[in-house]
């Protein structure tokens, strides 16, 4: 992300790299990578699998009222795929 410096990484926590510590404000962005999956993997984790206890990243992340802006980042090494999305604002 162009411009952007690095506050602060929450390993196991999203989002994974924040821009801005901003109380009520935060930016950053949420990772996730697969060794081998392509497309199907990446979906899974965006969209989760269905039961309301495993949503997917997407729907945490657009729950959260304190993210003011994230996004997400997701590959996989086999085959090679990647999917970079803007959730909010």
């Amino acid at each position: 992300m162009p411009g952007r410096r690095v506050a602060h990484m929450q390993m196991g926590m999203a989002p994974d790299i924040l821009f801005d510590l901003t109380p009520g404000a935060l930016r950053g962005v949420e990772t996730a990578g697969r060794t081998s999956g392509g497309r199907a993997a990446l979906a899974t984790i965006r969209n989760g699998t269905g039961a309301p206890a495993r949503g997917g990243k997407r729907a945490q992340l657009l729950a959260r009222v304190d993210l003011a802006e994230v996004h997400l980042s997701l590959w996989c090494a086999a085959p090679r795929v990647s999917i970079m999305e803007r959730l909010k604002p």
